[in-house]
């Protein structure tokens, strides 16, 4: 149900760059993200805010795991390439 992961599992079918692509793509994405995240959480009261820091806890946790993914697979695809 997410675009991007049947793009990726379809990418036998695809030309290696527009896979290439969607990973740096979500990398740069989930950078970003992550980055913004991190600045919004020295802007609250953590203890005040509980439930919404949670919230932004598991928003860090999915950006890192997208960025981290996103260049495991860049990493593997250019190994195959090589």
């Amino acid at each position: 149900k997410n675009p991007l992961e049947l793009r990726i599992f379809f990418g036998e079918h695809r030309p290696h760059d527009a896979v290439v692509a969607d990973l740096e793509r979500l990398r740069e994405h989930a950078a970003a993200h992550l980055a913004e995240l991190e600045q919004i959480e020295r802007t609250f009261d953590h203890d005040q805010h509980l439930f919404p820091y949670l919230t932004l806890l598991r928003g860090k946790a999915n950006a890192a795991a997208d960025a981290a993914w996103a260049e495991q697979a860049l990493e593997l695809l250019e190994r195959r390439r090589a």
